[in-house]
C-alpha cells in the first residue's frame, strides 16, 4: 500500500511528543469497513472481551460461560451505558482482517515508527456508549506486551467524531522517561511477573499529581488517527458526550522489536502458541510482516 501522505511534521511530533495526529488519512471505504466490523463484534464479542456498566461500579463482564450467558449482545449495550473492549479477534471478524492488511494502517505505522517493515501485534476495539462513565485509567501500553524494544506503537482509528470531553489524552514526552510502570489493574504483579518487578515503578496518578505534565488531547474526525508510542502514558475519561464512542485500535512492532513472552505469560492476551523463543524478531504467523519499505 502506497500513496499515503506522513509528513515529516508528523514523524517528529512522534519522536519528540510520542503522539502524533495525522489527519484524513483513512478514507470513507475502510471507516464503513470498520463500523461493519464493529457493529458484528459488538453482537458477538469474542472471549477475550470485557464489558463494564457505565458508572464502573460493577464488572459485567464476557471472560468466562457464566457470565457470557447473560450477555444478549447489541441489545445490552442499548440497555444501559456500557464500556466495552474486545481484542486480538481480527481472524473472527473480515472486516478486521481486511482493514489489517489491506488498509494504510501498517504503512503509517511503519513510516511513523521510521522502521523498514511493520507487524501486526494485536488490534483493540472501544465501545463508550453515550452517558458511559467509566475512565481509562493512565497507563502505558507496553508493560502489558510480551515484547521489548523502542519501535512500537499503536494507530488508534476513531468511528465517530472524538471531542474533548470524550477523547484519549497523552502526557507530551513521557515516552522518553526511561520507565516501565506497572498495569493499572495489577493488585498483585508479582503473580504476573514474578518477585522482581524492579524493572517496574508504580503509575503515577496524573489526575491528582500531574499539575507539572503537560497534556495533549486531539479532536478528530473519521478519517483521522492517533500514533501512539508503546512507553507514551495516556489515558481517557468517561464519555459524558451524548454519543457514543467507537475506536479501532491496531497495534504494530517494527525493526528491533524482540519477543519475550515469559514474564509477561499469565497477563491477557497471552500468546503461548506463537513459537517464538525468548530474544526472537516479532516474526512469525502469529505477528505477521503486513508492510515493507
Amino acid at each position: 500500500m502506497t500513496g499515503i501522505t506522513i509528513t515529516e511534521a508528523d514523524i517528529e511530533a512522534y519522536e519528540r511528543d510520542g503522539v502524533a495526529c495525522p489527519r484524513g488519512i483513512i478514507d470513507a471505504h475502510w471507516i464503513e469497513r470498520l463500523r461493519a466490523g464493529f457493529e458484528r463484534n459488538l453482537t458477538r464479542p469474542s472471549a477475550r472481551a470485557s464489558v463494564f456498566r457505565g458508572d464502573g461500579a460493577a464488572f459485567v463482564g464476557v471472560r468466562d460461560e457464566e457470565t457470557r450467558g447473560r450477555y444478549t449482545g447489541r441489545d445490552d449495550l442499548d440497555r444501559e451505558p456500557l464500556f466495552m473492549n474486545d481484542a486480538d479477534n481480527w481472524r473472527e471478524v473480515p472486516e478486521y482482517e481486511d482493514f489489517l492488511f489491506h488498509s494504510p494502517a501498517a504503512e503509517i505505522a511503519g513510516r511513523m515508527m521510521r522502521s523498514g517493515k511493520a507487524n501486526l501485534f494485536l488490534q483493540d476495539i472501544l465501545f463508550k456508549a453515550a452517558g458511559a462513565d467509566t475512565p481509562t485509567p493512565w497507563h502505558q501500553d507496553m508493560p502489558f506486551f510480551p515484547m521489548e524494544g523502542e519501535k512500537t506503537c499503536s494507530v488508534w482509528i476513531p468511528l465517530d467524531p472524538i471531542r474533548r470531553e470524550n477523547g484519549i489524552e497523552y502526557v507530551r514526552g513521557s515516552h522518553r522517561w526511561s520507565k516501565a510502570f506497572l498495569p493499572f489493574d495489577m493488585a498483585d504483579p508479582a503473580a504476573h511477573y514474578g518477585a522482581d518487578v524492579s524493572p517496574f515503578t508504580p503509575t503515577p496518578d496524573i489526575d491528582r499529581d500531574g499539575e507539572e505534565c503537560e497534556l495533549i488531547r486531539f479532536e478528530m474526525e473519521p478519517g483521522d488517527c492517533i500514533v501512539h508510542h508503546g512507553y507514551a502514558l495516556h489515558g481517557a475519561p468517561g464519555n459524558s458526550s451524548p454519543q457514543r464512542r467507537r475506536v479501532f485500535i491496531a497495534r504494530w512492532t517494527g525493526d528491533g522489536v524482540r519477543y519475550h513472552g515469559a514474564k509477561h505469560q499469565r497477563l491477557a492476551p497471552g500468546f503461548p502458541d506463537c513459537g517464538l523463543e525468548e530474544g526472537a524478531a516479532m516474526d512469525c504467523d502469529t505477528f505477521p510482516v503486513i508492510w515493507q519499505a
